[in-house]
């Protein structure tokens, strides 16, 4: 059995090399197929991570604690808060257990909407916002204080009164730095608080929607403001995004849920959800295109070889071949022209994906968005692995058709064949 294999895979070699046209036109869509597949693939595996790891950052931390009842409430209600006892008890459960070491930051924020005035002036403009710990805050997204300032600096938390609003707002209300604001906001009374406040920076977060309407303010003010020294959210930042699940998991059997609600950051983010959601849906029709068109070209050039070699074929059965031997022999010459080729793809698409990353191409703003982002595409074992046996799947599924026309040929219509 060894002996006919080795002669199989020699025999295999030769024609490879003996049609050396149609072996290169097929090696070249198959180079060609995978340098497409991997770059895609990564592209969109590098854009999910980042989009993945920005939110988390930007917005919703891995974990983030609220009081039972919030989301059955408005987002603002001073109802749903968790005193300074229930924060914590949190933070107690989390020090007291074996995941202390994967907590990197523990914040509270306060979740607050409202109306916004600029002095001397009549016009407002609705603003929903954080308010946050400043100093805490910046550790755990270094961002808001260096990458999404647009003019001006983040809240200090060494100034009373601070406040840092969106471009769009600032555009809409025709503020700057250091322009004196009044914040209308709903308290404890139930009646309008008003709090004078100083623009010290402006932000950006590449995103309209957000940019139109987002403010931040120190918590204290915010709690001087409403009268209270409850906070609506904790938010908790672990040192890996793989360990939410396990996190997630010990406290919701450590904290009552009579009191708590505990979500992980993915129960949040509906819009990265649907982000990725296209994005698949995208990709695998990219994918099943460029597929369908490879085996139709594979299997074109390998029922063309197979059809010249008819003859060739009818001899080798009437000296004994088989049609098992036969088909083996159709069957290797694809296998290793698949190997090959795949590898040299592989290989290939590694390059041009590092090539172009290092590029630092700018893209236009996503839908919606205002910052454009420098194309990154980042390899990994596992897209490397999934893209070689995407191709020899590829492949072998062309090798169907040649073989079963070239076993129903009976030996004397094969010698006879010209």
């Amino acid at each position: 059995m060894g002996k006919l294999l080795s002669i199989i895979l020699k025999n295999a070699f030769r024609n490879l090399l003996r049609n050396k046209r149609r072996t290169l036109l097929t090696g070249m869509a198959i180079i060609i197929s995978t340098v497409a597949m991997l770059l895609i693939m990564d592209y969109n595996k590098t854009s999910m991570y980042f989009f993945r790891e920005g939110q988390i950052q930007s917005r919703w931390g891995h974990i983030q604690v609220k009081k039972k009842g919030y989301y059955g409430s408005e987002t603002t209600s001073l109802k749903y808060m968790l005193s300074k006892e229930e924060v914590a008890k949190v933070k107690k459960v989390i020090k007291e257990s074996n995941f202390k070491k994967n907590m990197k930051h523990f914040l509270v924020r306060i979740n607050f909407s409202g109306l916004l005035l600029k002095e001397g002036d009549s016009e407002a403009s609705i603003v929903v916002g954080s308010a946050i710990d400043p100093q805490k805050e910046t550790l755990a997204n270094p961002g808001l204080k260096y990458g999404n300032i647009y003019d001006g600096n983040f809240l200090s938390g060494q100034e009373p009164g601070e406040l840092v609003i969106g471009t769009g707002l600032a555009k809409r209300l025709n503020l700057k730095v250091s322009d004196v604001v009044y914040l209308y906001s709903v308290g404890g009374t139930g009646l309008p608080d008003i709090m004078e406040g100083k623009i010290s920076g402006i932000i950006s977060f590449g995103t309209k929607s957000v940019d139109d309407i987002i403010i931040y303010a120190d918590v204290e003010d915010i709690q001087k403001l409403f009268g209270t020294e409850n906070i609506h959210d904790i938010v908790i930042f672990l040192d890996d995004t793989n360990n939410v699940n396990d996190v997630l998991k010990y406290m919701k059997s450590k904290l009552d849920p009579n009191t708590y609600e505990i979500f992980a950051w993915s129960d949040l983010a509906t819009d990265y959800k649907q982000v990725v959601s296209y994005i698949f849906q995208n990709f695998f029709f990219t994918i099943f295109i460029i597929v369908v068109v490879l085996i139709f070209l594979s299997t074109n050039t390998i029922l063309m070889s197979v059809m010249e070699r008819m003859s060739e074929f009818g001899t080798l059965r009437a000296i004994g071949r088989n049609r098992i031997e036969i088909s083996l022999m159709i069957i290797f010459e694809a296998i290793i022209l698949g190997i090959v080729c795949s590898i040299t793809g592989l290989g290939i698409g590694a390059f041009l994906a590092k090539f172009l990353t290092s590029l630092s191409i700018p893209l236009p703003p996503p839908p919606g968005g205002s910052i454009s982002y420098p194309l990154s595409i980042f390899t990994n074992p596992e897209s490397l692995l999934l893209i070689f046996l995407i191709q020899m799947a590829t492949i072998l599924i062309a090798t169907i058709y040649p073989v079963l026309k070239i076993s129903r040929v009976k030996i004397i219509d094969a010698i006879r064949y010209y």
